[in-house]
């Protein structure tokens, strides 16, 4: 458990670093580049993601799953991994500006997935490498380097936004800024690389096989999680696409700690997964209450101060993204769960049922929303409101079948009854936001969270025992930097081959 919170704790440290940066640019953007070439924008990102789930394979977690457990297959997988999907992302980026010029898109849509193809490249060689570093609970250099690269890339990002505002040159900073940690990670894993260069193509049938059940679980959520943009698109125009993506944009921020969680316990899970461990149980319910105690008073918090927040923020060019930042508040929770309950799936060798949840959530998610988008278009003048609304649906449905493949003992009566105790918190936050909904914002924010503080303590959501772990574990991780590489493991890698 130790590591585990060691490399939690600097998740969170690189999630908290990351998001100054994140946000500046959230703020910025969008009043740069207006709602259409934002909305824009927001439509290449999704386009390229389809490419790019197709090169990653669905390997990444098949790795950090096998390498989790057995340390002595590291130098393998790493070099053949890197090999496969080099390759694959070079070819699909082609095929992407190829599709791009056969579909007749616009001269800066198609540059900017050009650009886009030269970011899949980097992801697929970084991802690789820092999915290797996961496997072997090494997190401290993987959080430290994505600081970098955000950082470099946010910089270069803005400096473009200062100076010249082309949305082709700030596509462009961030996705050469993708090839920063590369090096790093390569250092950190060379003697593994040396310890095996050879190619095995039998070993890539392995990996696309086992990677296919993770691939087809990362297919559904692109489509049921990214769908609704270019329906949005087709449908209801890029001005709307530009509410839809900012909205959700800033809605998404709470619910990158979950990711964090679920990143930090999925290597642990995993190796005790395979036997159904009693602490198996313990991590799994561990990370569903650290979870929820983040997204639900977010939830509470998001909802109450959407309109003086984005108002203050953007003026009113963003006026209509405010009903659909509330209603997509509602899905915090949710998505949060459902993102350490596909973990626990994942981690239990349960991945093909979780598949059979995903795909009635992606069938429901596409047929709604073509019905959803023109009614909110026709009723409300937004049709991404009706986008807003499916994406909560779509992720209790999700919930629902996490909630159902789930093994034994994880989230049992006990983290129930804390769960029903954190919503009761959380709702003290409301009396306390509107009695103050005359004052400045940052009242209202700083009073929402001693009510949420202050209830929590009462009902005894919190235990202060875990928050000192994750500190004591931050600080380990600070004097340990120069080990992130286990000398142990290392050696018994050179030994095994």
């Amino acid at each position: 458990m130790n590591s585990v919170k060691r490399n939690l704790a600097w998740l969170l440290f690189a999630q908290a670093a990351t998001w100054i940066i994140s946000i500046t640019l959230l703020l910025i953007t969008p009043k740069v580049f207006g709602e259409s070439t934002f909305g824009e924008l927001s439509f290449v990102v999704v386009y390229v993601s389809f490419f790019d789930l197709v090169a990653g394979g669905g390997t990444n977690t098949f790795l950090i799953k096998t390498i989790a457990r057995d340390v002595f297959s590291v130098s393998e997988y790493l070099v053949n991994a890197l090999v496969m999907k080099l390759s694959l992302a070079v070819i699909l980026s082609s095929l992407a500006v190829g599709l791009a010029l056969a579909l007749d898109m616009s001269r800066t849509t198609i540059l900017l997935i050009l650009i886009g193809g030269l970011g899949m490249i980097a992801n697929q060689v970084n991802s690789t490498l820092v999915a290797v570093l996961t496997g072997l609970q090494l997190m401290s250099r993987v959080a430290r380097w994505n600081v970098v690269q955000l950082y470099l890339g946010g910089a270069g990002a803005l400096l473009v936004l200062h100076f010249d505002g082309s949305v082709v040159y700030y596509a462009l900073a961030v996705s050469i800024a993708g090839f920063t940690p590369i090096p790093a990670h390569i250092y950190a894993l060379r003697r593994y690389f040396r310890a095996n260069r050879q190619i095995d193509f039998k070993l890539w049938v392995t990996m696309l096989r086992g990677g296919l059940p993770f691939f087809v679980l990362a297919a559904l959520l692109v489509v049921y999680g990214t769908i609704d943009v270019p329906l949005l698109e087709v449908l209801a125009g890029s001005e709307r696409v530009g509410w839809y993506a900012l909205a959700y944009r800033w809605v998404s921020v709470p619910a990158f700690f979950a990711s964090a969680v679920s990143t930090a316990f999925f290597p642990a899970m995993s190796a005790e997964g395979a036997e159904m461990t009693p602490e198996f149980v313990s991590l799994a319910n561990k990370a569903l209450r650290m979870a929820v105690f983040v997204a639900t008073p977010a939830t509470f918090g998001i909802a109450l101060i959407a309109s003086p927040f984005l108002h203050l923020l953007y003026g009113n060019e963003f006026h209509e993204a405010v009903p659909v930042m509330q209603i997509l508040a509602l899905h915090i929770p949710v998505v949060s769960m459902d993102i350490i309950l596909g973990s626990v799936a994942m981690a239990a060798d349960r991945q093909r049922k979780w598949v059979i949840a995903s795909v009635i959530a992606t069938v429901f998610n596409p047929l709604l929303n073509l019905a959803a988008i023109p009614y909110a278009e026709h009723h409300f003048s937004n049709g991404a409101i009706g986008a807003a609304t499916i994406t909560v649906l779509t992720e209790l449905i999700l919930m629902v079948g996490g909630l159902w493949i789930r093994p034994a003992g994880v989230l049992d009566r006990w983290l129930i009854s804390i769960v029903l105790r954190i919503v009761l918190a959380s709702s003290a936050m409301i009396p306390a936001v509107l009695l103050l909904r005359h004052t400045h914002l940052g009242v209202q924010i700083v009073a929402g969270a001693l009510a949420y503080a202050v209830a929590s303590l009462l009902l005894r959501t919190v235990a202060m025992h875990e928050v000192r772990g994750i500190i004591d574990g931050l600080r380990r991780g600070r004097r340990g930097r120069r080990g992130d590489v286990a000398p142990g493991a290392l050696a018994d890698e050179s030994s095994h081959h």
